[in-house]
């Protein structure tokens, strides 16, 4: 009976090992599936990805294919629109951006000339009496002569950009171009003429002296000159007080930027009456100055005050500009171009730079209409003192408007230039009599006025003046660049 009881035990235990066997294979399996369930959802979660990301990529590609080849007529209407607003908001504003916005159209032109084809009559004749509704506006201030919207659409037709157009249509309607609002935006129609190569040699080696008195170290790009440093050989001077060169071991060097053949040279000076003098340091670091800002001059035009508002004052030795260039080997003949920038102190500055200045040319400076910094000398005196010194003022540029706050609340506020309070001002060395320049001023003033300034009538004077008296033919070579 016992051997029984174990016998059964002993098949028991075997029947239980058994089980457990089948419990450990059944777990190894459970694991192989777990892991293999795992690998699918991994598999199939990057399938999704993949998925997911050429669904994206397909609705990207069609969608920039919608933006370039569907353009409807509400969407050319809203950038027309905004073109006007944008032109009625800078009228008297920084004409560059709105020549750069004007030709934002031209690698639209291909696509809306075919875009026009495709429109039916009622359309094309909607569209003509819109554009022509639009250039008229743009240009003269008022509603559109009968017979515009024909000619409007011919020049659309022909695959015209925007830009060619406001010009096919200015041209159309001469006797409009006295109109207060064709003069205050002619300036954005005129085209982008590179200078000519005119066979100077001599000018060429000689190249330029360009001293800039207030100089900041901003990008050569934002400096009004750099087309003149990019083209030709020039010796530029600048002033920066702040520069970390010691005057000691100022140096001319090479200016970087592909294919310049210009040099540089910067001092740190402040340039003033050659006295002692307090430096303030604004809480907008531009407006700093040897004068301290007129608060109650700017308190009406609301963030002019706080930019003028001065943080830090630091006593300076100021030098004049005559003592610093006394002796220079690149001021002893020509200085072709003079730029003072130095918030209210330009008085200081060319009275006493007389000697610099009966060897300038063209002269670009900075003044003010208000007194804008407490004591500073304004506009009116300083052009007495450049007239006496044989400049003639030929315009302003990049004008400074202030916008009144009371009109801060309004959303049409930003619309309105607001009150001139300063302006930089272009002055031409005997500009009301050129012939007093030698043949060489000439050609360097001409090309002065058409890279900087784009003065392409007065460079086209300064040409003529100096075929007369040379024999040359350089107007004839200029004006076929406007051919």
């Amino acid at each position: 009976m016992l051997s029984d009881a174990l016998q059964k035990l002993q098949t028991a235990e075997h029947h239980v090992q058994s089980q457990l066997a089948m419990v450990e294979r059944l777990r190894a399996q459970q694991g192989k599936a777990t892991k293999s369930l795992e690998q699918a959802s991994s598999h199939v979660a990057a399938l999704t990805l993949e998925v997911e990301r050429e669904k994206e990529a397909r609705e990207t590609a069609i969608s920039a294919l919608t933006s370039q080849y569907d353009t409807s007529l509400e969407e050319m209407s809203a950038y027309y629109q905004q073109l006007l607003d944008a032109s009625n908001s800078t009228a008297q504003g920084i004409e560059s951006e709105s020549v750069a916005f004007l030709e934002k159209s031209e690698g639209q032109r291909k696509h809306i000339a075919g875009w026009i084809g495709r429109l039916d009559h009622n359309s094309r004749k909607e569209l003509a009496s819109y554009m022509s509704e639009f250039c008229s506006t743009f240009l003269f201030g008022r509603l559109p002569p009968e017979e515009m919207s024909r000619a409007i659409l011919q020049l659309l037709e022909r695959g015209n950009s925007l830009l060619a157009v406001l010009r096919g249509a200015a041209r159309l309607y001469p006797n409009l171009h006295s109109s207060e609002r064709f003069r205050a935006v002619r300036g954005y129609l005129r085209q982008t003429i590179e200078m000519p190569v005119l066979d100077d040699p001599q000018g060429e080696d000689r190249g330029f002296v360009i001293v800039d008195v207030g100089a900041e170290a901003l990008e050569f790009q934002n400096d009004v000159y750099a087309p003149v440093l990019k083209s030709h050989k020039c010796h530029l001077v600048r002033f920066d007080p702040f520069s970390k060169v010691p005057a000691g071991k100022a140096r001319m060097r090479k200016i970087r930027f592909p294919g310049s053949r210009s040099r540089q040279l910067t001092l740190p000076c402040f340039i003033g009456t050659g006295e002692t003098a307090t430096f303030h340091v604004n809480r907008y670091g531009p407006t700093s100055s040897l004068y301290r800002g007129n608060a109650k001059v700017a308190a009406p035009f609301g963030l002019l005050k706080d930019s003028l508002e001065t943080v830090e004052t630091i006593p300076v030795k100021t030098q004049r500009l005559d003592d610093v260039c006394k002796g220079r080997s690149w001021a002893k003949s020509t200085v072709d171009l003079l730029k003072i920038d130095v918030q209210g102190g330009t008085f200081d500055v060319i009275s006493n730079a007389t000697d610099t200045l009966s060897k300038t040319l063209v002269c670009q400076l900075e003044a003010e209409f208000a007194e804008v910094y407490s004591g500073e000398v304004q506009f009116s005196a300083i052009d007495e003192m450049m007239r006496q010194s044989d400049f003639g003022l030929l315009d302003l540029h990049d004008p400074g408007h202030q916008t009144y706050g009371a009109m801060s609340g309004c959303g049409e506020g930003s619309y309105h230039p607001g009150r001139l309070l300063w302006s930089d001002f272009i002055y031409i060395k005997h500009l009301d009599d050129l012939d007093r320049l030698d043949s060489q001023e000439l050609l360097k003033v001409a090309t002065l006025l058409h890279e900087m300034y784009r003065k392409y009538d007065v460079t086209a004077e300064c040409l003529r003046l100096h075929d007369e008296r040379e024999k040359s033919n350089f107007l004839a070579t200029y004006q076929a660049a406007f051919a």
